[in-house]
């Protein structure tokens, strides 16, 4: 997921933009809209960029989510490898995870895993799926993008 739409006139730096009034909307649409499709995460790994960091608690209340997350300084200041670093660590129990991050990162990673360019406007989501057993063994260009879902559509 790419963050929900921020506020470029607050003023404040880059890291710490807050969600405006229709990326705070959007946000609590996405996971409204999961919840519908059963899209539970076990887990939930975000940057802590304010503007993500707040998306992720709009979908997380709206998932009525009760499962842990992670702030992952890296899906700010590094690139889409960072993303794909953080999947490989994770415990072979998690089954679903959120990633909440910024472009062009996210754009970048769901392309490398994929091969498919997904343009991802703020609270985009897609589901990826990745026939494995172990994420350890995830591999970039070995995966199936199922779905994206665009506020923008869905909200009309």
């Amino acid at each position: 997921m790419r963050h929900a739409k921020s506020d470029w006139g607050a003023g404040q730096k880059d890291f710490e933009r807050p969600l405006n009034k229709r990326g705070e909307e959007a946000a609590l649409f996405m996971g409204e809209y999961l919840r519908k499709l059963n899209k539970i995460p076990d887990l939930i790994i975000s940057s802590p960029a304010e503007r993500a960091k707040s998306t992720t608690f709009f979908v997380k209340s709206s998932l009525n989510y009760k499962g842990k997350i992670l702030w992952n300084p890296n899906y700010y200041y590094g690139d889409e490898s960072n993303m794909l670093d953080s999947l490989y660590e994770l415990d072979n129990d998690i089954d679903c995870v959120l990633l909440v991050g910024h472009n062009p990162t996210v754009e970048n990673f769901v392309t490398n895993l994929t091969t498919i360019f997904s343009q991802m406007s703020t609270a985009n989501i897609v589901s990826i799926i990745a026939n494995i057993d172990s994420w350890s063994n995830l591999k970039l260009y070995d995966n199936q993008l199922e779905w994206h879902l665009r506020p923008k559509n869905l909200m009309e």
